[in-house]
Formats: structure tokens, C-alpha cells, sequence
């Protein structure tokens, strides 16, 4: 199962616009996931780092046969930058930094020791410098961008204003003109009512005149006089009728000019009102073109404002690296300035010393003098000096006689190193045997017998004093928490040594269980040790790893293996190797 590593996985999220916070919750949540895979699945799956494979190709190979085209969708290639943000989240982050020390113990390392990347500082604070110059630069654009459609912005506002003024004052002319032209239309109406009158009135006259006339041709054969005298009154009262009959006429004529006139001005105002209606068209195209300009240049703003706020982040993230970065030049122009200030010393040291020097060389001319005198002296040391080299010569004799009775006394006490190493191999041959013995007991003896059998061979401390002084040291060994890197090889010595010597670790039965393990390299008790325990293989018949891990997990939490810590703590503490039914049948046997 292939994991990447927290700070190039934070990074690429960063890069791909994902919060610091989310990107390292997903991280959590993915490396828990592969815990839970991981402690279900002891045997079937091991962790291994994304980056340290791609760097490792051979390894992988000989391990798992993967090649790195498998795995290249895997891998993401973060930008410096993003990479440094990246590891400063990993260490401010309590949690993950609690989960690299289990992250490591359970990971297959390729190059025999933890994945670790490097950052060129230096050329990451050059591109940073240059990056937020360009940003700078980029948000000076952008500023004097956004004031100039402000400028254009605030015109066409104006221009709007402008055109909207200009549009009232032409409805409030359209609405005089509309007045104007009702009232001339009501004018019209009423002399046009005026002209329909006098009509009516001229016809009325001239049937009263035909009237007249019948009257006149009845009446003609009545007396002259009567007639001549109706007829001068006639003629008067028709010559009346004549002239209120012109007067009429120019009426009319003077009401139809009146007419022509309104008509002609209606017209003409009509045309204006239609050349109004077709500014007013172009004014409104105009409005509406300004309105999607202006709706486009929200738009922009909005995007511009977008930006701006991205760049803003990414400044600040960078002002924050910056802040770092800072923080260190000041605490090195501190170490410059106290170096300043020792030069400073040193050149006042020096001028202290030239002035001495004068001094010493008036006195070198008084200790040259006295050299005679000691030269004097010299020769009588040199003769003492022989007689001192003739007595070392003797002392060198007696240190090499005491040096080869020294190394005869190493060489024995080598003897006797081997020699106890055969006893403590036939210790743990007896141990083994006593082990076969007690398995023997718990299946045929009969139950008087197996207790004394099962307490020889279960109790270290009766075999000897020496077991338990070793299980002493190491107890205080584990006590002591994390081990310096010195002391890891001698400390897994040890506890190589004590399963050895444990009866509850069988190797030939480890063998044959396990045929794989006939090709490795490792012993079998120190394969159990690094690996066994933890992929879920058994010591011998009657331990069962997988349970004891899952059953109690802070001995899974500590990294320690089952059957060590049973035999430290487990066994005094009373904790079982098997499940419930064999335990039943182990307490009856």
C-alpha cells in the first residue's frame, strides 16, 4: 500500500487551490485508513512511501516486482515554494506529527532508513522575492486597470445622467406640445362648429328667401304699390342678408386660413415629435449599449476582484515564508554583529599586543642574558638527562614484560568467553528440550505430573540467576523509551538471545510452519523479532500473534513484539495467547 509523503501531498493541494486545513485533514484520514487496512492485514500488506520508491526503483523491484510506470500516477511534483508551506503545515500540525513516528515504524524503508526530502532554501527565498515582485507588479496593473473603468465607469454614469436630464426635458416639450395641439385641435372643432352654423343660418335664409319668392308670385296680382313696397322692403332686408352673407364668408375664409395654420403647425410638430421619438430611439440603443457595457464591466471588476483576493492569499502565504525567512537574516546579522564585535576585540587585542611587543622585545635583550646563564645550566641537565634515559630504557623492559603477561591474561579470558557461549548455547538446547518436554506433558502426562513439568519449564527464574539479571536490563531497557541508534543493534541482540533461550519459541517448528522463510538470510528468532510477530506468524503451537496484537493494542501502539512483551509483562500480568477456547483447554491440560 503506497502513501504519500504529508508535506508533498499538503503541497500539491495548495498548489491545486485547497486550504491548508483540508488538505491536511484528508491526509489524516487517508493514512488512518491505511493503519486500520494495515492492522487487519498483517500479512498481506505492507506500507511504503511513494517518493522514496520512485528514488529507490531497484529496491522496489527486488521486493514487490513494481515498477515506477505503476506508480507514476501516484506521484505529484509540487513547486519548492508550495513544497516549504507543505512541511511548515506538517510540523504545526500536532496531529500529524504524532503520526510520523508510527508512520515510520510501520513503513518499508527501501534505503534502509526514513524518507527525507531537501529544499534549496536559498533558491526558494530568490523565487519567492521575485514572485511577489511580479505579483506586485501584477496588482499595480491590475489597480491602475480597475481605476480606469472606474474613470469610464463614472463617464458613462455622467453620460447616463446626462441623457436621462436630456430625456425629461424632452417629455416635459412633448407634453406642452401635446397640450398645444389638443388645444388647437379644440379651437379647430369649435370654429369648424362656427362654420356649421353660419351654414345652417345661409340655408335657413334662402328658404326663407324662396319662400319670399312664392310669396311674391301669389301675391303679384294684389295691388302694385303693395308689391313695389314689399319688394324695396325685400330688396333691403336681402341686401341685409347680402352683406352679413360676406361678412360670414370672410369669416370662413379667415377661419379656414386659421385651419391651414393650426394644421400646418400640428404638422410641424408632428415631425418634431417624430425626430424627438427617434432620438429618443437612438438615446435608448445608446442606454441599452452603456447598460451591457457597464454589465461587462461589473463583470470584469468582479473577476478582477477575484483575482486580487487569490493573490492576496498567495501573498500572504508568502509574506508569512517571507516572515521566516526574515526572522532567520535577523538572527544571522545577530551572530554578524557579535562577530563585528570579537573582530572589534581582537584589533583592540592587537594594538594591546603591539605595545607589549615593545615591552617583550626590551626583554628579550634581558632573557638573552640569561640564556647564557641557562645554556650553562643545559649542559649540566643534559648529562642529568641520560642517567633519566638509561633508568626509562629500564621502565620500557618491565612495561613490555607486563604487557605480554597482559595479553596472555586477555587471551584465557577469550577461553572462557567461549566457553560460556557453548554453555549458554547448551542452555538454550535444554531449554528447547524442556519446551518439547512440557508440550509433550500438556497432551499424554497425566495431571499430577504436568504442573512440576510445565513450572520448570515455564519459569525462567528457577533455570538461573543469570536469566534474571538479563530480563532485569532489559525491562529497564524498555523502561528508558526511544533507543539511540548505538544501542539498537546490541538491544535486538538481546532480544534475540532471550527468545533463543525461551522455551515458548520453537525454530525448527517456526521453519517448517513458515517454508518461505528457508531463502532468508535471518535466523529464525531474529525474523520473528523484526517481522514475524508483526505480520501475524506464530512462534510455536500454543502463541498466537495475530490475537495477542489485536486482542491488546497498546502492545501494538508501543512497536513492541508479542511474544517479548508476554514474556516481560504479559505472563506476570495474566494475559492470554489464544483465543478463548483454546485457553479453556490449555487451563484443563
Amino acid at each position: 500500500m503506497f502513501y504519500s509523503h504529508p508535506s508533498v501531498y499538503i503541497a500539491s493541494k495548495l498548489a491545486a487551490g485547497i486550504s491548508g486545513e483540508e488538505a491536511c485533514r484528508e491526509w489524516l484520514n487517508g493514512i488512518n485508513e491505511c493503519f486500520l487496512a494495515q492492522k487487519k492485514n498483517r500479512r498481506q500488506i505492507r506500507l511504503l512511501c511513494t517518493e522514496e520508491a520512485i528514488e529507490h526503483q531497484e529496491e522496489l523491484f527486488n521486493i514487490a516486482s513494481f515498477t515506477t510506470n505503476q506508480i507514476q500516477e501516484l506521484v505529484t511534483r509540487p513547486d519548492e515554494i508550495m513544497l516549504l508551506a507543505g512541511h511548515y503545515l506538517t510540523m504545526q500540525t500536532t496531529d500529524i506529527s504524532n503520526c510520523l513516528e508510527r508512520l515510520e515504524a510501520l513503513t518499508l524503508h527501501l534505503s534502509g532508513k526514513p524518507y527525507r526530502f531537501e529544499i534549496n532554501v536559498n533558491s526558494v527565498i530568490g523565487r519567492t522575492m521575485e514572485f511577489s515582485e511580479e505579483q506586485q507588479d501584477r496588482l499595480e496593473m491590475l489597480f491602475v486597470e480597475k481605476q480606469t473603468l472606474k474613470q469610464k465607469t463614472d463617464e458613462q454614469a455622467a453620460k447616463i445622467t446626462e441623457l436621462r436630464g436630456w430625456c425629461k426635458v424632452h417629455e416635459e416639450r412633448e407634453e406642452k406640445l401635446k397640450s398645444e395641439i389638443e388645444s388647437v385641435t379644440r379651437e379647430r372643432d369649435e370654429a369648424l362648429a362656427g362654420v356649421n352654423s353660419k351654414n345652417e343660418e345661409v340655408t335657413r335664409v334662402k328658404e326663407q328667401l324662396d319662400q319670399v319668392q312664392r310669396q311674391l308670385e301669389t301675391t303679384y296680382i294684389k295691388g302694385h304699390e303693395e308689391q313695389a313696397a314689399k319688394i324695396t322692403e325685400l330688396r333691403g332686408w336681402c341686401k341685409v342678408h347680402e352683406e352679413r352673407e360676406e361678412k360670414l364668408k370672410s369669416e370662413i375664409e379667415r377661419v379656414t386660413r386659421e385651419r391651414d395654420e393650426a394644421l400646418a403647425r400640428i404638422n410641424s410638430k408632428n415631425e418634431e415629435v417624430t425626430r424627438v421619438k427617434e432620438q429618443l430611439d437612438k438615446v435608448q440603443l445608446q442606454l441599452e449599449s452603456l447598460a451591457t457595457q457597464r454589465d461587462e464591466a461589473t463583470k470584469q471588476n468582479y473577476n478582477l476582484t477575484d483575482e486580487l483576493a487569490v493573490m492576496q492569499q498567495q501573498l500572504d502565504q508568502v509574506q508569512v515564508q517571507l516572515e521566516n525567512t526574515f526572522i532567520d537574516s535577523q538572527e544571522k546579522a545577530k551572530d554578524l554583529n557579535k562577530a563585528k564585535d570579537k573582530v572589534r576585540e581582537l584589533q583592540k587585542w592587537c594594538r594591546i599586543h603591539e605595545s607589549r611587543q615593545s615591552d617583550l622585545n626590551e626583554k628579550l635583550l634581558q632573557y638573552q642574558q640569561r640564556n647564557e646563564d641557562l645554556e650553562r645550566e643545559t649542559h649540566q641537565l643534559v648529562l642529568l638527562n641520560k642517567e633519566q634515559r638509561e633508568k626509562s630504557t629500564h621502565l620500557t623492559n618491565e612495561l613490555n614484560l607486563e604487557r605480554e603477561r597482559a595479553r596472555e591474561q586477555i587471551a584465557n579470558l577469550n577461553i572462557q568467553l567461549a566457553q560460556s557461549f557453548e554453555e549458554v548455547k547448551a542452555h538454550s538446547i535444554k531449554n528447547k528440550n524442556l519446551r518439547r518436554q512440557w508440550e509433550q506433558s500438556t497432551l499424554h502426562s497425566n495431571e499430577s505430573e504436568t504442573p512440576k513439568e510445565t513450572s520448570t519449564a515455564t519459569d525462567p527464574s528457577k533455570n538461573s540467576n543469570r536469566s534474571k539479571q538479563f530480563l532485569s536490563k532489559l525491562r529497564d531497557r524498555l523502561r528508558f523509551g526511544k533507543r539511540k541508534p548505538a544501542e539498537k543493534e546490541l538491544w535486538v541482540r538481546e532480544q534475540v538471545l532471550l527468545l533463543e533461550e525461551s522455551p515458548l519459541f520453537d525454530a525448527d517448528w517456526y521453519l517448517k510452519q513458515y517454508p518461505d522463510l528457508e531463502t532468508s538470510k535471518l535466523q529464525p528468532a531474529e525474523h520473528y523479532l523484526r517481522f514475524g510477530g508483526f505480520e501475524g506468524r506464530n512462534p510455536n503451537s500454543q502463541f498466537d500473534s495475530a490475537f495477542y496484537l489485536s486482542t491488546y493494542p497498546d502492545v501494538a501502539e508501543e512497536g513492541m513484539n508479542p511474544l517479548i512483551h508476554f514474556i516481560l509483562y504479559g505472563e506476570a500480568e495474566g494475559r492470554s495467547v489464544k483465543p478463548k477456547a483454546n485457553r479453556k483447554s490449555r487451563k484443563d491440560a
